[in-house]
């Protein structure tokens, strides 16, 4: 008897083990999850890598240089990056008949008036995927205005791509495809109600200018854009 005894004396824990585990099933099978909601969906912001911060640029900056993807060549979707995560978001549908007319993207570790980084357009003979790093050559840049704040626009060419390597300079383009990007930009935001202008088109040197301030605006606001400063 004593065996019998010592053996199920054990039953009470065994059931209370039993109990605790099936009221989580039925906690699950009644659709209550048996983590809270504040477990689920925390407020804290993941710590992941974020290109405008994390990425380098390189040492040849600001002449050539790796940027991120945004909007591959052809595209109607604004993407765009996501500054809290680092990934890329939808942020629109172009509302006219328009498309990005060149790869677009941004240059990291840069900050401009508008509390974005630099943006860019690379020129390729293929589109270009979100969220991919391109190491490009800067050949100018288009200085513009949009809704009364300065929002220039580096115009590069994919280093590697064996019809612009060779490019250097705005004007080795044909006149058209700057005329077809300036075009884009004074219609694309039309249907919108909002105005853009265009003012004029600088070659390297200038664009080489304003990455470089642009990058020091950047490392002046650094404590301010990145929190893992």
């Amino acid at each position: 008897m004593e065996g019998f005894y010592s053996r199920y004396r054990l039953f009470p824990i065994f059931f209370q083990i039993f109990r605790l585990a099936s009221g989580g099933c039925m906690r699950y099978l009644h659709g209550q999850s048996a983590l809270r909601s504040s477990e689920l969906f925390s407020d804290k912001e993941p710590s992941v890598f974020n290109p405008w911060h994390d990425l380098v640029p390189g040492k040849e900056f600001p002449y050539e240089f790796d940027c991120l993807v945004e909007i591959p060549q052809g595209s109607r979707v604004k993407y765009e990056l996501d500054k809290a995560t680092g990934l890329i978001r939808v942020d629109r549908i172009l509302h006219s008949a328009n498309y990005y007319p060149v790869n677009y993207g941004f240059v990291p570790r840069t900050y401009c008036e508008d509390g974005d980084p630099l943006d860019i357009f690379i020129f390729c003979e293929e589109p270009l995927l979100p969220n991919t790093i391109a190491t490009v050559r800067s050949i100018g840049v288009i200085e513009m205005i949009d809704g009364g704040e300065s929002d220039d626009k580096i115009v590069a060419i994919l280093s590697k791509d064996p019809l612009y390597k060779d490019y250097r300079h705005i004007e080795d383009l044909p006149v058209h495809l700057v005329r077809r990007l300036t075009r884009f930009l004074e219609d694309y935001k039309i249907l919108e109600n909002k105005k853009v202008e265009v003012k004029e088109v600088h070659g390297s040197p200038i664009a080489a200018k304003i990455l470089t301030q642009a990058a020091e605006l950047y490392q002046a606001n650094i404590k301010k854009l990145n929190p893992k400063a």
